[in-house]
């Protein structure tokens, strides 16, 4: 983001850092994850809250609009929901310029919160991540992380969480009585602490490879690559970096037919998104396998309109008119 931002002439961007920011000039406070502060114990995270209040009685008193890029509505998983209403409703009143990732999130926040949203909105596709992707072909991806297995392989990267539907994936795995032969499924990422002891439960299940452990960025690339098609089935979904991700390697998608993936399907090149059944079943991951598969082999790896390049026109010009309508 920064390098295409900074790539357009107007903007110089600096990595947010908490203290220098109280002293140090900004025209603009561009923040992305404040809900992330709020996942600890509960005297950690008090502490953050009072942080963060802070920062924002700085950023109005010194007049320094914020700017807000809103991945998420809620919280993924909320360990202290009152902490983070308190600080959601203090947060959206000072935030002049939202960033939204699909219509469908900006639409359920302010239906949420119409009394809040007040600053000038835009919608952008999810920016993609060629410049931290690391491409390898299926072979070499399984090698790399020593999976013995040359057939199909259906894949969920990314932190292994509840919300993410993956138990409900290898219930209908499991239940079925699949042959390895037929595909595997590979569960790759570091899980929530929650999900620890039932990763362990799954660990010898034939046909179920598991890489549990926090990733490097070229064991992630590698996860996703040594799969023929990556499955999504979250419960809830606004928006989806693992989605993109997928795309950004050439890797088709099976996510749930929601709102949000919509949007993303009608964006993406065609056949890089499929839409799973509701409920999740054995029939429509192999019709997704087979949809998918055939794709991939036919894909060039194009995903335009998805490059920060591409993006940052848009960012500059809400940065632009934030800086236009608060500068009195």
């Amino acid at each position: 983001m920064s390098e295409a931002l900074e790539a357009t002439g107007m903007f110089t961007v600096e990595e947010f850092d908490p203290i220098a920011a109280i002293f140090s000039h900004a025209d603009i406070w561009h923040w992305h994850w404040p809900d992330g502060q709020f996942a600890g114990g509960l005297p950690a995270t008090f502490a953050k809250y009072l942080w963060l209040r802070f920062l924002l009685a700085v950023a109005c008193v010194r007049r320094i609009p914020i700017v807000w890029t809103a991945h998420n509505v809620d919280a993924h998983e909320s360990r202290h929901p009152r902490l983070e209403e308190s600080f959601r409703r203090l947060f959206l009143r000072r935030v002049s310029g939202f960033h939204f990732l699909s219509d469908y999130s900006r639409q359920l926040l302010v239906e949420r919160y119409p009394d809040l949203i007040k600053g000038i909105s835009i919608v952008t596709v999810h920016p993609d991540y060629s410049s931290i992707a690391s491409p390898v072909s299926r072979q070499q991806a399984r090698e790399r992380l020593g999976i013995d297995h040359d057939g199909p392989i259906v894949g969920f990267v990314g932190t292994v969480s509840r919300y993410k539907g993956v138990t409900r994936l290898v219930e209908v795995y499991t239940s079925q009585s699949v042959s390895p032969s037929l595909f595997q499924l590979l569960i790759a990422g570091k899980p929530n602490a929650d999900l620890k002891d039932w990763v362990d439960s799954i660990r010898n299940t034939p046909g179920i490879i598991i890489v549990d452990r926090q990733l490097s960025q070229e064991d992630l690339s590698a996860a996703y690559c040594a799969s023929d098609v990556i499955a999504l089935p979250y419960e809830n979904i606004t928006n989806s970096g693992s989605a993109v991700m997928a795309m950004t390697l050439g890797i088709p998608l099976l996510v749930p037919d929601r709102p949000p993936m919509r949007e993303l399907a009608g964006k993406a090149p065609g056949g890089t998104v499929n839409f799973l059944d509701d409920p999740l079943t054995l029939e429509g991951l192999l019709s997704g396998l087979r949809t998918g598969s055939t794709w991939r082999s036919r894909n060039d790896g194009a995903l335009p309109g998805f490059s920060w390049s591409e993006i940052a026109p848009a960012l500059q010009e809400l940065y632009l008119r934030v800086l236009d309508r608060d500068k009195f």
